[in-house]
């Protein structure tokens, strides 16, 4: 008998799999054995224990796939890739920037954060609060006085709170990690962390528009989360739901869902119609409601508060035909090739800095407008002593909230004077340019919208 005849034998041919091939093997077989099971008909018991099981096995078999990509230099290497994320993400269809992101925290998990990386091995952290860590400790390790041991010390006291935490929660605990373990140098590295972080952040504040071509545009921002708390501050005040159902206005605990006061003061029926989709009657998602809010903070902007430019307030020109802007057809066109309806043109007269260039049948300018045609400071003073509210009837939106508004248009020859304004939320002053409604004018001076049938 030879030495070869003394070796193990293997079963079936071609060489032994790779133990990380047989897991991967497994995985594939069990998931093929369930294939075609619809969860639908699967006791509620089996879908509770599956749902939270089957998360944490995908948090450990990305916590594998994570560890292979910090050890797989040579595969992108071989095929001439820059990064294995670089290489995976057209192998397997899937964006290169979140493959790229996951090589990154693969190899701070591998090269710097040992403890971490074994927590999510065995399932007792996962991807998103491991995420949250890793830029924790990232942090910390920039800073002067670090040293390994209290670098040591953090990643071993947030990996210990896994199990309690979220990654909001995680978020929290790791901003405040130095004030756990190193109270003494705290309130220096604090300041100078957040004095970094304002800097990047005013650095990368960001706006872009983008017109989606249906009448809309898409706004993405970046702002420091100051101004950001600010500007939801100032949208909240606008969508607050604090109405009773008599109207009054008075105070109550205001939920984004709509409740107020104590439980059940205000009824689903006696919600602000504000709230409200005017079509179908149903209540509005807060998205909504917010961007709602933040076109009629926009609108309701004092131009005369606004920067100068070109030896005047901010101005916007609309260009309109003269039917239009006295009619109840037509279209206006702003200065970058917009068209509005002859409804928002004649509202946005009412307060916006608005120059009209109106047109007469031969194309020539007539009239390019007057500032006068704008309520002043004092006369909306004296509108909102007689009217604290908006004057739709039923309500309680504060004067100082609302846009001025001409019962009989400038356009028609209405003045600019106290006898013929009135103070319209934003909401309001849309429906009483909307020809859909009609309008009734009571006795105090206030109105109610009808919808037309």
């Amino acid at each position: 008998m030879t030495m070869l005849d003394d070796a193990p034998q293997q079963d079936g041919p071609g060489p032994v799999r790779h133990p990380l091939l047989r897991c991967v093997d497994d995985i594939s077989s069990a998931l093929k054995d369930v294939e075609g099971i619809d969860p639908l008909f699967a006791p509620v018991e089996v879908k509770r224990e599956v749902l939270i099981e089957l998360t944490r096995a995908i948090d450990q078999a990305e916590a594998l796939r994570m560890s292979v990509m910090a050890n797989s230099h040579d595969v992108a290497e071989a095929d001439g890739a820059r990064s294995v994320g670089s290489w995976l993400a057209p192998h397997t269809r899937n964006n290169p920037a979140a493959e790229q992101t996951a090589e990154h925290l693969a190899v701070d998990l591998q090269q710097h954060y040992p403890i971490l990386s074994s927590a999510l091995a065995r399932g007792t952290a996962n991807v998103a609060q491991a995420k949250v860590i890793v830029r924790c400790l990232n942090e910390l390790r920039r800073l002067e006085h670090m040293t390994p041991e209290l670098l040591h010390q953090a990643e071993e006291h947030l990996v210990t709170e896994c199990p309690h935490f979220d990654p909001s929660d995680m978020k929290n605990l790791s901003d405040r990690i130095l004030e756990v373990l190193d109270p003494d140098g705290f309130d220096d590295a604090e300041l100078k962390k957040l004095e970094t972080e304002l800097r990047k952040a005013r650095a990368e504040a960001r706006l872009s528009m983008r017109k989606r071509g249906d009448g809309s545009t898409d706004i993405r921002a970046r702002v420091p989360d100051s101004l950001a708390v600010r500007l939801k501050t100032i949208l909240d005040a606008y969508t607050s739901p604090r109405h009773e159902a008599n109207g009054s206005g008075s105070s109550g605990a205001g939920g984004p869902d709509g409740a107020t006061g104590s439980a059940g003061s205000l009824a689903d029926g006696a919600i602000s119609s504000r709230y409200r989709d005017p079509d179908t009657g149903e209540r509005l998602p807060r998205e909504r409601l917010l961007g709602e809010a933040l076109c009629a903070f926009l609108e309701g902007q004092d131009p005369n508060r606004l920067p100068k430019h070109g030896g005047m307030a901010t101005t916007l020109v609309i260009t309109t035909e003269f039917d239009t802007l006295t009619g109840q057809l037509g279209i206006g066109t702003l200065p970058d090739g917009s068209r509005l309806a002859a409804s928002d043109v004649r509202r946005l007269a009412c307060t916006a800095q608005i120059l009209p260039a109106v047109l007469g049948g031969d194309s020539a300018v007539l009239d390019l407008g007057t500032r006068r045609r704008l309520f002043s400071v004092e006369q909306r003073l004296a509108l909102a002593q007689a009217h604290p509210t908006c004057q739709a009837a039923g309500c309680s939106i504060p004067s100082a909230w609302c846009e001025a508004h001409h019962r009989t248009a400038w356009s028609q020859g209405g003045p600019t004077d106290l006898a013929n304004g009135m103070l319209l939320c934003s909401y309001h002053h849309q429906r009483i340019h909307d020809d859909s409604y009609r309008v009734k004018h009571l006795a105090k001076g206030d109105v109610r919208f009808n919808k037309r049938t």
